[in-house]
């Protein structure tokens, strides 16, 4: 996932579990966050959760990520907070058209030269 996002273009922090994901979130600004639903010590649903209850101003998306696809698994996503959902594995297209979707990027400004 941290390859694809950075073809995108993406800088990336990595979290190894729910709660480190959580403690990066008060820490820190984030444009959007995706979310692996199976992790040890507090799994993405629950951190979901936990991130909703303390966001302040604006609604940070929160995409699901998750080898569970079935419907099932994408409404628990949906019940913990998360705006949307990808099943694994997550092509190249699928994650970017996830991202416009939910995140505003800054155009690239040209570039000028002789």
């Amino acid at each position: 996932m941290k390859g694809l996002l950075t073809h995108l273009g993406w800088k990336v922090e990595l979290a190894g579990n729910g709660l480190e994901a959580l403690q990066r979130f008060d820490r820190g600004h984030y444009a959007a966050i995706l979310m692996d639903c199976q992790m040890p010590v507090m799994d993405g649903l629950q951190a979901t959760v936990e991130i909703r209850k303390r966001q302040n101003g604006a609604r940070i998306p929160i995409i699901g990520v998750t080898a569970a696809a079935f419907q099932e698994d994408r409404d628990r996503c949906f019940a913990a907070g998360m705006d949307d959902f990808l099943a694994k594995p997550v092509t190249l297209d699928q994650l970017s058209q996830v991202l416009d979707k939910w995140v505003k990027r800054a155009p690239t400004p040209d570039l000028v030269g002789d």
